[in-house]
Order: C-alpha cells, then structure tokens, then sequence
C-alpha cells in the first residue's frame, strides 16, 4: 500500500487550571460553552433551580474556584472584620443611649465583642487557609451573639429594642464570611440563629422574647443564606468567564496549545531564569511539512486535521515542564528547561519518529487517502548560542535557522544550529 508522507482527527484540549502537577483539561467545545459563545451555555442557563441554587454553574475544579474565590474577596473580608471590631466596641454608644444606667455595666462585654472579632481579622491577614479561617469564624460568631445576648439582658428594655440588633450579625455575617462556601456561610447563619436560643434556654438571658425573636431572625437567616447563594453562583459565573478568557488570549484556538505571544513570555521567564542558574535551555522549532500542498489539494479542513494530528504526537513526547506553542500557520516550537542541544536533538528526534509512525486521520471527503503521514523539519538551539545581552527573540532566530536549514537540506529532519557555522544535520540519510 502507497504511503503518502504529508501529514486522527483529535480534540486537543485546553488546559484551564493546575493543581499541583496534574492539568486539567477542557475541550474547545467545553470551553466555548463555558465562554457563554453558544445558546446551550451553562452560564446562561435560568430557571427555578438556579434561582433556588438547586443546580449551580460548572466549574472545571472546584477546590481551584474555592481557593480563587477566597484570594480574591480576602482582602474585602479584612476590611469587614476590621469594621466588625471596631463596631462591636463602639456599638456601647447604642447601649448608653437605650439605658444610660445599665450601659455601664456592658463596657467589659463590649470590649470582650471587639477582642472576639480579632481572631478572624487575624487569620485574614495572614492569609490562613480558608478552610481554618471559616471555622475560626464561626466560633466568633457563637461568642459575638453570647455576648450581645449578655449585654441586652444587661440593659433595661433592651430586648424589646435590641431584638432587632440581632440583625446586623446577619448583614456583617455574609461580608466577614463573603469568601467562604455556602455550606459554612450557612453554618454561620444557623449558628447566629441558635446561640441566642441557647444562651436563653440555660438561663443566661431569661429576658429573650422567644416570638419575637424567631418571627425576626428565622427569616434573616434564610435571606443570608439564599444571598450566599445567588452570590455564589454569580462567582462561579465570574470564575467560568475568567479561564475562559485566559484560554482565550494564551492558547491558539485551533490546537489548544500555547500561542506566540504566551510562547514569548514563557520564554523570556525561562531564559532569565536559566541565566541566573546556570542552567541549560533549550527550543526545538517544529515546521510541519507541506502543509500548504495539503490545504491547496485536500482542504482547509484536511490541514487543520494535520496541524492537530502533529499537537497531539508531540504532547505524547514531551514532559510536563515543558511548553508547547503554536507560533506561526504552520510552525510550532517548545521550551525545553534544563535541557542541552544534545538532548532536544534527541526530544525532537522522537518526535518525528512518532510522526512516522502515527498516520493521520483525514476528514471528509478525503478520508478515502490511507496512510497520510505528517512529516516536520525541526531545529534546535541552546542558550549558550545567545550572548549575555541577547534577549529570547535571538534563541528562537537560531532555533528557526535550524529548521531552515534541515527543511532546505530535504525536510523530515533535524538540524542543531551553530553560531559560526551552518547547523549539523540529522535525520534520514544523514548517516
């Protein structure tokens, strides 16, 4: 049987978040879904069991969009539990002006509210887990409303006026705690619900008037948490948006790997990064062969089916520490840490041998050509070949060289560069 040497049909995905080592992944279709570019966009679904947060939106990793979540709103919290002491200390005003008499005697308390509420600003600004930092939360809160409970029970007629007080721990609940999930925010809500009942039933505050006050703060609660739950939900929408933009601006669209511009800075990172070490790196220039001849007699859709094809074989290849781009229609390139010319000879050697071995799967109408193979001319540079002065722009110029000369020397090859002479050649033929 013929063998064609040009160049399966795959979804390369997109990576939308790291957790450690592991890359998690997302199709162009999911992304373009999570983008909102399409009527069956989860973020723009609606209905009764979104409104109810029966049914949230998807996000790739939840642990991931907790963590964000809580990053991002950390700093708003910090304010909120700053103002929380200094509230819970100058609220005596409101005391003295309920009971002048009585407010003398909920000064201590007063003071005990303000150190209560340090804990968690503490834990904020260190920038605790958030996972710790909600349940140093909620013990606050318990010792907050006993010690609200204490001071009214303190002050004469204050709980007739004070029951409606409870309620501002249900409006500085959900700010403190703006960055926590629903389940803990709503932890916090029945915990600000009980604690009064509690200190009550022991004796602590025989004053409460149960109805009155079950009638006020049974429905705060559900209204605190179904804020906390609208307010999720439209993070999650935010946080859904943001990969998706990410991918966006640093991926190519049609392979799923990096794009030139995210290639360069990745770059400039790196080779700082290996001056400062001493390290080697090295960048291995992929061009695909005959790509156009592709495109001119088989399709546009047969050439994006070779491009994949080629994206797919050598993510096969590479390590995990490496960057892979697409840099130009039909040029790709890797960044390769600590990694000699010698060695990326080697990494791209492999690559066209898994490119050899692999045949492509066209699309229709040309599936009926069986076995299409992709072949690629590659060069490799290191940085030992740019002067101190030179920047990554000149790394990839000799890594460019290199595949010019292995493409001018009869393609499916690869080529090292040099600086004062022409790049070695390897590859069929070569010996």
């Amino acid at each position: 049987m013929a063998r064609n040497t040009l160049f399966s049909v795959a979804t390369c995905p997109y990576p939308l978040g790291v957790r450690g080592r592991e890359t998690l992944l997302l199709s162009p279709q999911e992304l373009r879904v999570l983008a909102g570019l399409g009527d069956d966009s989860p973020i723009f679904e609606h209905g009764w069991r979104w409104a109810l947060g029966l049914k949230r939106p998807p996000v790739p990793d939840e642990q991931a969009y907790r963590d964000q979540k809580y990053e991002v709103l950390r700093p708003w919290m910090i304010f909120a539990a700053a103002m929380g002491c200094i509230s819970g200390v100058g609220f005596w005003a409101w005391d003295w002006t309920i009971d002048p008499v009585g407010a003398a005697n909920t000064v201590g308390l007063r003071l005990v509210m303000g150190l209560l509420a340090l804990p968690i600003l503490g834990y904020y600004v260190a920038g605790a887990h958030r996972g710790g930092a909600a349940w140093v939360g909620i013990l606050s809160v318990a010792g907050l409303d006993v010690c609200f409970s204490l001071i009214l029970e303190r002050l004469d007629g204050g709980f007739p006026v004070g029951v409606g007080g409870y309620l501002y721990f249900f409006i500085m609940g959900p700010l403190t705690g703006i960055g926590y999930g629903i389940i803990q925010l709503s932890i916090v809500a029945v915990v600000m619900a009980v604690t009064p009942v509690v200190v009550h039933l022991i004796g602590l505050a025989p004053n409460l008037p149960l109805g009155i006050y079950t009638a006020t703060i049974v429905p705060a609660a559900g209204i605190m948490i179904s804020i906390a739950v609208v307010f999720d939900n439209l993070a999650r929408r935010a946080y859904c948006y943001r990969l998706a933009i990410e991918a966006l601006a640093t991926r190519d669209p049609l392979t799923g790997v990096s794009n030139r511009r995210h290639f360069l800075q990745e770059g400039r990172r790196h080779l700082a990064l290996s001056r400062r070490h001493g390290h080697p790196l090295s960048v291995v220039m992929i061009d695909v062969d005959r790509l156009k001849f592709v495109n001119d007699h088989y399709g546009h859709n047969a050439g994006d089916a070779v491009l994949i094809h080629t994206v797919k074989a050598v993510r096969g290849v590479l390590r995990h520490t490496d960057e892979f781009a697409r840099i130009g229609g039909d040029e790709f390139a890797v960044l390769a840490p600590m990694t000699t010319a010698d060695q990326a000879a080697n990494l791209a050697e492999r690559i066209r041998e898994t490119l050899a071995l692999d045949p492509v799967d066209l699309p229709d109408p040309v599936r009926a050509v069986d076995n299409v193979f992709v072949s690629v001319s590659m060069g490799v540079a290191e940085n030992s070949m740019v002067p101190e002065d030179g920047d990554f722009g000149d790394l990839l110029k000799w890594a460019d060289k290199g595949a010019y000369v292995a493409k001018r020397k009869g393609r499916n090859r690869v080529a090292t560069g040099e600086v004062t002479e022409l790049p070695q050649v390897f590859g069929p033929g070569s010996g």
